[in-house]
């Protein structure tokens, strides 16, 4: 899972999301890791509630929310980008469909799977649409699984886990990967008050392909992204 938010959970295609929940998490977890704009750890300065959108499956309207935006004086001082829009892990930089509901899809019965229930499935009408989703999400979980077996080599001494067959789909990989990742994290992060458990769709969202510029923060389970 990625921030376990108190109120902002995943029930159904329903998400009960709590602004100042994401607010409180959002600062509570830089309390231990480096902010994602200069790199040293300081509490995070709120600059500004940015309206986003995210579709509803269940009626296929867009729902509007607030995020955040941090500043950070340091970054500004040292002529680096000192602002960054941070997302929950249910949405994706730049796009409404969310991120959840693509790991979803992807996860669908491959040999069933139909474009109407893919579009069923994200809230769109487009065969196009759920077409892209589903390569970007392949892209993502591609990219994530680099990311996670990198990390995982580097800590080799002190983690290890089961080699995989070369024919094992992806998504298996993918699945066992985050097992392993958010078992290093408790490993790291035992000691330090804040374990981050990683949700497979943060990941997906996390490294969702984009023109814009988008970080994984830390292992943070939040994207962030200048849309």
């Amino acid at each position: 899972m990625g921030i376990s938010y108190k109120k902002n959970v995943l029930n159904g295609t329903l998400i009960d999301f709590s602004l100042q929940d994401f607010r409180s998490e959002i600062l509570q977890k830089y309390r231990y890791f480096p902010c994602p704009l200069c790199g040293t750890t300081h509490p995070l300065r709120i600059h500004s509630y940015p309206k986003r959108y995210y579709r509803d499956p269940l009626t296929g309207e867009n729902v509007r929310i607030r995020i955040i935006t941090i500043i950070c004086m340091t970054a500004k001082n040292d002529s680096k980008p000192y602002t960054k829009r941070l997302l929950p892990d249910f949405l994706l930089p730049g796009r409404v469909i969310r991120s959840d509901k693509v790991m979803e899809a992807l996860k669908s019965n491959e040999n069933s799977r139909s474009m109407e229930r893919v579009c069923e499935i994200l809230g769109c009408i487009d065969f196009r649409t759920g077409g892209k989703a589903l390569l970007c999400g392949l892209q993502a979980i591609n990219k994530a699984c680099l990311y996670m077996e990198e990390r995982l080599a580097s800590f080799s001494v002190r983690h290890t886990r089961m080699p995989v067959r070369p024919d094992t789909p992806l998504l298996t990989i993918f699945s066992s990967l985050v097992e392993s990742f958010n078992s290093l994290q408790v490993l790291l992060c035992g000691g330090a008050g804040y374990v981050m458990q990683h949700r497979d769709h943060a990941l997906l969202g996390a490294h969702w392909p984009t023109k814009k510029p988008t970080t994984y923060v830390c292992g943070s389970g939040v994207s962030a992204d200048t849309s």
